[in-house]
């Protein structure tokens, strides 16, 4: 099982590298009032890692709940 756990996760990470080297354009961001045009990498790669951080804070903070008392 942690061989596949580890060849699921490198093709997962594969997969994000070649979508992030394909996608290099500008892409306007638009937010309130500002406007930026960072190219579409820069905010692939900033989208995944928010979202590896979001999982990991959400994985820390679900085994940190106390044990439930039986009814």
């Amino acid at each position: 099982m942690t061989r596949l756990k580890l060849y699921l996760t490198t093709l997962l990470i594969l997969l994000a590298v070649l979508l992030i080297a394909q996608n290099t354009g500008p892409a306007e961001i638009r937010l309130l009032l500002w406007t930026v045009a960072p190219p579409l990498a820069i905010m692939l790669l900033a989208t995944l890692l928010l979202g590896v951080a979001l999982g990991v804070l959400a994985a820390l903070l679900a085994g940190r709940r106390p044990p439930r008392k039986a009814p």
